[in-house]
């Protein structure tokens, strides 16, 4: 029975920020049902007719993420599927790519987040990135204040972008005010703005 129309993402993650950091790139799209076990992500493909992607871990605590997407990729090999990772060995990248699936490794930043969210919404890749890049090298930013805004630019909210970059809500003011000063901003919605308008220009 179909209990989610065909505009579902499913996200197979165990580790909860990483789960939600996912969740919030896409959901303003469509609908995401989120998963933590590979019992569970494959009791999903029992019941949701049709999923649009799925975003799948490795590392599950009751088994192996590469089980779930051979078993997707046999009963629907047209699904785009990333699997994400923070293990590099030969024989998982090779049995990855001989499933068709796409891969990404942990820890990811927010380019990568990025990657992720366009692929899963079959969106032409966004030009947010390459102006943040831009930005970064004509600001001066530093590494985690280009995260920061980047992650802003992909919709999370300070509470977010602490959590997903472990810093208290303290360091993480004090990074944006350095962001704020180095771009003559008085918010950083302000920053992000400007990428988004940017954007939606071209």
């Amino acid at each position: 029975m179909n209990l989610e129309g065909r505009n579902t993402v499913l996200i197979v993650e165990a580790d909860l920020i990483c789960a939600r950091a996912l969740t919030r790139l896409v959901d303003t799209e469509c609908h995401v049902r989120a998963v933590s076990t590979k019992a569970e992500a494959l009791d999903a493909l029992e019941y949701i007719d049709q999923l649009r992607a799925a975003v799948i871990d490795v590392r599950l605590p009751d088994g192996n993420g590469l089980d779930v997407v051979e078993e997707f990729h046999n009963r629907r090999p047209d699904l785009p599927v990333s699997i994400i990772t923070a293990y590099y060995r030969t024989d998982i990248v090779e049995k990855i790519f001989s499933l068709d699936a796409r891969f990404l490794a942990k820890p990811f930043n927010t380019y990568d987040l990025e990657a992720i969210r366009d692929y899963v919404l079959g969106a032409a890749p966004s030009t947010v990135g390459r102006r943040l890049r831009v930005l970064a090298k004509e600001k001066e930013f530093t590494s985690m204040e280009t995260e920061i805004v980047g992650l802003a630019a992909n919709g999370f909210d300070r509470k977010a972008i602490a959590e997903w970059l472990d810093l208290s809500m303290d360091e993480l003011n004090g990074q944006v005010d350095l962001v704020l000063q180095k771009c003559e901003a008085s918010r950083l919605g302000d920053v992000v703005g400007s990428l988004l308008r940017e954007e939606g220009s071209e």
